[in-house]
């Protein structure tokens, strides 16, 4: 287990951004970042109007995400380096520097937490982990089976390539349509064809 909750489990989301002493962390303006930053809002589909300019959500798809610590230079960006990176880290960066990442350091180490809300917090990363690993293999059976497919109709293909030569060479040497489709198994009209 990391020295800091993983983000990414509910539990952990709660606990970084779920507490009445985590709303002082999160006072800042979410910039225009186009590249990994996505706003959506409610639309009456009808109208084409939007339902409400209250409800709002902003998705920030943190694997699009790529600087490393040291080319973090505004707060939010390094608040989305230690989001996407917290369940790794084994020093908050920047705690010396800011006083909110030294809160944020106090919040978020596992050891500060509670026998209850560890107890919570381990359930949550077992079960993060479980499904994490049940996508990973679906998705490593699904390239295997698509490999395997790949295989076949590569194999298939290059056997009917390979009667398709053949058949060429017999009728270049004068073998009649026949004798060709006897012996390669192609239909007279592929022969024709060649």
């Amino acid at each position: 287990m990391g020295r800091f909750v993983n983000p990414f489990t509910d539990v952990g989301f709660k606990i970084v951004f779920g507490q009445e002493i985590s709303k002082p962390l999160l006072l800042f303006t979410l910039p225009d970042m186009p590249e990994f930053r996505t706003d959506v809002a409610l639309m009456d589909t009808k109208t084409k109007s939007m339902f409400s300019d209250d409800i709002k959500m902003t998705f920030l798809q943190l694997p699009l995400f790529t600087k490393e610590e040291a080319e973090c230079e505004t707060i939010f960006e390094k608040w989305i380096y230690i989001f996407k990176n917290m369940n790794i880290l084994e020093r908050m960066p920047w705690a010396a520097q800011n006083a909110v990442f030294n809160k944020l350091s106090d919040i978020v180490e596992v050891a500060h937490l509670s026998g209850k809300t560890r107890d919570e917090y381990e359930a949550s990363l077992k079960r993060y982990r479980d499904s994490f690993d049940v996508f990973e293999t679906a998705k490593e059976d699904g390239l295997a089976e698509g490999r395997a497919e790949g295989l076949a109709q590569g194999i298939t293909q290059g056997a009917q390539n390979a009667k398709l030569e053949t058949a060429k060479r017999m009728k270049s040497k004068g073998f009649d349509n026949s004798t060709i489709a006897e012996l390669t198994q192609l239909s007279i009209e592929e022969i024709d064809k060649l």
